[in-house]
């Protein structure tokens, strides 16, 4: 299958059920903050208690390093929603891995904790494109480091919302989840 077959499957795919799950209600909503275009501006998220922990935007950060999962066998079950020890070390060791810079420049810290500059560096592995079919959606596609792993995400124009596909198992239901 060439590349373009490809692109143009997941651009079907994204805009689909991402305008399916909004407009028939069908996506989980949760309150966050969430800068959908330029992932720097969201909130960080942590293990400590001072940090935001709204379990989609945690949800969507676990795909991102299932995504990448770096021989740390990141399965399915691993994107719960909840920020704990396991996703604290994973976090640490994708920033280790990863080997990006943040915003402006700057190293990314080791510190297992998901703020500006460890936002920064997941966005720049990101593709988006105008979607054709709806006007004013974005569709997104984060390549992982693993061969066949991705996280499909759409987000409006306006910056209001963004939706991504759950990773799930082969033969599970499609979930898609919004964050607003």
């Amino acid at each position: 299958m060439t590349s373009t077959v490809k692109r143009a499957i997941v651009r079907a795919t994204i805009g689909v059920a991402a305008m399916i799950a909004v407009i028939a209600g069908t996506a989980t909503a949760a309150n966050a903050a969430v800068s959908p275009g330029y992932w720097s501006d969201n909130p960080e998220i942590c293990q400590a208690s001072n940090c935001a922990k709204p379990k989609n935007l945690v949800m969507f950060w676990q795909s991102i390093l299932w995504a990448d999962s770096q021989g740390q066998s990141i399965g399915y079950s691993f994107i719960d929603g909840g920020f704990g020890p396991n996703t604290h070390q994973a976090t640490w060791r994708w920033q280790a891995y990863i080997g990006r810079t943040g915003e402006n420049g700057k190293a990314l810290t080791r510190d297992g904790r998901v703020g500006r500059n460890t936002w920064y560096a997941a966005w720049r592995h990101t593709q988006c494109e105008d979607s054709p079919e709806y006007p004013g959606l974005y569709e997104c596609i984060y390549w992982g480091a693993v061969p066949g792993r991705a996280v499909l995400y759409t987000y409006d124009i306006d910056g209001n919302y963004l939706t991504f596909k759950k990773p799930t198992a082969p033969g599970q239901p499609e979930q898609w989840i919004t964050i607003t």
